[in-house]
């Protein structure tokens, strides 16, 4: 049988080769090429998308808070009447009247001004939480009751018979005191009731109300001066009581007319301050046993001889937080403070001026808490004030004008804080009003009136948020009177893009800082949302974990990529690995319950280990190269078994160097050393230029000592040769420890020198020891990262091609120089990858921080005390955040500033990444 030739240039191979690729083939193809762009771009999307996400959660952040324009209420529709017998008096031309005296219950109502320009404006002027029912209490004991929803009268009750000289209601409680011309007060209540009624129980005309009108309604309660009803969901009825009515027992102050008080109401027991005529200032505080009050010894206030005050009487007095301090402010902005925590002997603190000279004081009132003062004048300034000691740590307690918030357009009439946050409302003589914040002085917004504020207030609510405002043209007897109620949202208005990222001066403070504290107990809790300690607490965590984590996973992948051989190399590389499936939580608890006692126990040792257990295993590793060659070539195998030797021989140096080193560097003990109480600052400059001394003697080693050393030691015997360099290393060890030695004792002689006292970092690089601290988590997360560290640069370095390697070692260079000069650079972008990657992973974690670093916010670089860091503290605190608060959000953001962090690192890593191989693959 013929066969035929085949064709020239080509070979025959027996067997016809089909070139069809099969159906199936390219069905498989097609699918997981579709998977994998469509996963590619899902992760893309969701990247995408998360970041979208935070966004849209952090913007409102920053939007300006809105202040509607106010509805002037007063003057509308007659409230309806009940029954036949509560009728209701029908106000003539707008003006509040009282029951059937003639006298305006409200005469301060018409006039512009506080006390200071008007003596009788309303002392206090409250809405309830419902916004249904408001209530004012005015210069000569009258209370009157408006319907908060139309602005009309709903009744009015005079407190006392005998004519008071003196009225004050506390703004954040339901306290009233009277003084009377005869040096006596007696203390009251005014306050709002609220009780669920059902239809039944209400007069007919209530039961027709619909869900959210109101009606004036009857009571029997003696203590009451009226009522309104509102109706709710469910046809049920809200019954608002305004409740004011002064106490049987009546105390005296002193002997003169009392001119003004100020009042302040806790669980123990309310105190009183009050000028009385002729006598002064007098301060009575009380003691409360169930519903029985003790009065204590009234105290006298002395204002020194030299103390700068007016003669006359105080237009505002004013008692603190705790019945802590007591302050009188006269009209022209002068006042004096005292310290009245110890009620039997208080003590004068300060005479101070709170306007400038030649303005007049119109406005004095404590922000809730009482922590700020809050003071206008006439030129429509604004400030805020509270104690603080200013830079002198441990010196006295000055009041001082911390804030300033915008100028208003014309003086200062009222000012009226929110009895539940940092917002205060502010009314000025033209007619506007402006809500402020407080703490970041921030305006949430501002509107106009129809005359000059007499007294203003803000709902007790923050989910009815209104602006209420007593207005009134200067006409006669207090025509044209208003009340006016404006809807505000105020946003995030405790949150702006200063007070987030910049220091802020927070009530008590020495001088602004950067803070977070987001809860507490308590009314008058101010929060704090700096987002730089949080910051900070992130970078410190990701430098100390880096600090264990880089150097360990770059060597131990150069170790076991150029020096093992691929046998052991199989077998260690997965059970470094493995370590990267430790959960992290369990790192975190074995910290915090085993690891941190430990150090805590032994930190010299910890300390000294630094620094013996390098020394020992190089030690070892000289020793070595050193003994008779036969020796290390017959038993190569075992030279990292005994360079593994040197490891306790270090652990074992350090235990028994830690007490000289504790008696001669610390003074015997190492955490009253911390503290600063004994010793010189001499070790701690010791261990902070240690490093510095390492490289230096390293430097100088590597470019002058040992080149010289090699040049003179030719024609030497390795032995020879080899024992000479065990004596160089230990010399350079000595010279190390002597140059840092030299220069810590040499920073301190000139501190010593130059400024009268040693330099000393105590307090500031190191301070206190606290268990839970930055080296605790840098080591328990150093454990998380190295795996991650090691494997791609265990991967970086295996894809340098072969023939690099060859041709340096064919050129007959060591294979550490070949590593170091030729490998290394070459798989740079790869090893920096790794770093980048185990950065990012430092930067998220969560369970070791929260368990190991003690939580607490703070910027310190001492590495012996705990921090927070982003990441926890959205752990931490987003359970208890509530939805749409400042709170919520600026969890989010920083949520979001986690997110960008991550984004940057990772592209850092790429850009330099890239950047890396070009320059690789034009070898």
């Amino acid at each position: 049988m013929t066969q035929s030739a085949p064709a020239a240039g080509a070979s025959f191979t027996g067997r016809r080769r089909n070139r069809k690729t099969k159906a199936s083939v390219r069905w498989a193809d097609r699918i997981a090429s579709g998977l994998i762009s469509v996963g590619g771009i899902g992760t893309i999307l969701a990247i995408f998308g998360v970041g979208l996400v935070l966004v849209w959660q952090v913007v409102p952040l920053f939007l300006p808070g809105e202040l509607e324009t106010p509805t002037t209420l007063t003057g509308g529709a007659t409230p309806r009447t009940a029954t036949a017998d509560a009728p209701v008096i029908e106000p003539a031309d707008g003006v509040i009247p009282t029951d059937g005296t003639g006298d305006a219950g409200t005469a301060g109502v018409a006039a512009a001004g506080g006390p200071a320009a008007n003596p009788g404006a309303p002392d206090r002027f409250a809405v309830d939480e419902f916004a249904v029912a408001a209530a004012t209490v005015a210069a000569d004991g009258t209370v009157v009751a408006l319907d908060a929803r139309t602005g009309q009268r709903l009744g009015s009750k005079r407190l006392s018979e005998q004519a008071p000289t003196a009225v004050t209601a506390a703004p954040d409680g339901a306290m009233v005191a009277v003084g009377y011309a005869d040096g006596t007060i007696r203390l009251g209540q005014m306050r709002f009731d609220s009780a669920f009624r059902s239809a039944e129980a209400l007069p007919a005309a209530v039961r027709t109300l619909g869900e959210g009108e109101t009606a004036p309604v009857p009571t029997e309660d003696d203590a009451a001066v009226a009522a309104v009803a509102e109706a709710t969901r469910g046809g049920r009825f809200r019954v608002q009581t305004v409740i004011a009515a002064l106490d049987e027992e009546v105390y005296s102050l002193g002997e003169g007319p009392v001119r003004a008080l100020g009042v302040y109401e806790s669980r123990s027991g309310p105190a009183v301050a009050g000028w009385v005529e002729g006598e002064g200032l007098k301060f009575l505080p009380f003691r409360r046993s169930g519903s029985t009050l003790t009065p204590r010894d009234v105290a006298a206030l002395q204002i020194p001889a030299g103390a700068d005050v007016p003669d006359g009487s105080p237009a505002f007095v004013r008692i603190g937080a705790r019945a802590s301090e007591a302050l009188a402010a006269w009209p022209d902005g002068r006042a004096v403070r005292f310290n009245t925590r110890n009620a039997r002997s208080p003590q004068f603190s300060e005479a101070l001026r709170l306007v400038e000279a030649g303005r007049t004081l119109t406005a004095l009132e404590w922000a809730v808490g009482r922590g700020t003062l809050l003071v206008g004048d006439d030129a429509g300034v604004t400030t805020g004030w509270f104690p603080s000691r200013g830079d002198a740590a441990g010196g006295a307690r000055s009041l001082t004008a911390a804030k300033r918030y915008p100028d208003g357009p014309a003086g200062v009439t009222a000012i009226g804080p929110s009895p539940v946050d940092r917002l205060a409302a502010i009314g000025y003589a033209d007619g506007t009003a402006r809500v402020i914040q407080t703490t970041v002085e921030n305006v949430v917004g501002e509107t106009e009136l129809d005359g000059p504020a007499s007294a203003v207030t803000i709902t007790p609510r923050s989910d009815r948020s209104f602006l209420y405002a007593l207005s009134a043209a200067a006409g006669p007897q207090g025509s044209d009177a208003g009340l006016s109620r404006a809807a505000f949202d105020a946003g995030a208005a405790d949150a702006t893009l200063a007070s987030l990222f910049l220091p802020v001066w927070y009530e008590g403070g020495p001088g602004p800082e950067a803070k977070w504290q987001s809860t507490s107990s308590g009314v008058g809790f101010e929060p704090k949302y700096g987002m730089w300690p949080l910051i900070f607490g992130t970078l410190k965590a990701t430098f100390y974990s880096m600090l264990f984590a880089a150097p360990l996973g770059i060597l131990a992948a150069i170790y076991t990529g150029e020096y093992l051989t691929k046998p052991v190399r199989a077998k260690v590389k997965p059970a470094v690995e493995v370590m990267a499936g430790l959960p992290s939580v369990v790192l975190g608890f074995l910290a915090a319950v085993a690891f941190a006692p430990f150090v805590e126990r032994y930190l010299v040792s910890a300390l000294c280990g630094f620094v013996t257990v390098p020394v020992a295993v190089l030690l070892g590793a000289y020793i070595w190269e050193a003994l008779p060659q036969p020796f290390t070539l017959r038993y190569r195998r075992w030279r990292l078994a005994a360079c593994a030797v040197c490891l306790p021989l270090g652990v074992w140096a350090a235990h028994a160097a830690a007490p000289v080193v504790e008696e001669l560097l610390f003074a015997g003990d190492v955490k009253f050393w911390l503290d600063g109480r004994i010793g010189t600052p001499v070790g701690a400059w010791m261990f902070l230029t240690l490093p510095l001394a390492v490289l230096a003697v390293g430097l100088g080693s590597a470019y002058g000592a040992t080149p010289k050393l090699v040049r003179r030691a030719r024609g030497w015997k390795r032995g020879r040769f080899a024992w000479l360099r065990v004596g160089t290393f230990l010399g350079s060890v000595a010279l190390t420890l002597g140059l840092a030695w030299g220069v810590a004792w040499g920073l301190s002689a000139a501190g010593e020198l130059l400024a009268g006292s040693p330099w000393d970092p105590r307090g500031e690089i190191v301070d206190t020891y606290q268990q839970r601290n930055a080296v605790v988590v840098g080591f328990a997360m150093a454990f998380t990262i190295i795996p991650i560290v090691y494997t791609l640069a265990d991967d970086a370095l295996s894809s340098v091609p072969d023939s690099l390697r060859s041709a340096s070692l064919g050129a007959g260079a060591t294979t550490w120089q070949t590593t170091v000069r030729v490998v290394v650079p070459a798989a740079m972008s790869g090893l920096f990858s790794a770093l980048m990657v185990g950065l990012g992973r430092a930067v998220g974690e969560t369970m070791i921080v929260l368990m190991a670093a003690g939580g607490t916010a703070i910027t310190e670089v001492n590495p012996f005390n705990g921090f927070r860091t982003l990441a926890v503290n959205i752990a931490t605190e987003i359970p208890e955040a509530a939805r749409g608060t400042t709170h919520y959000r600026t969890l989010f953001l920083a949520a979001l500033l986690l997110f960008g962090m991550t984004f940057i690192v990772n592209t850092a890593a790429e850009t330099v990444r890239l950047r890396f191989r070009k320059r690789v693959s034009q070898i």
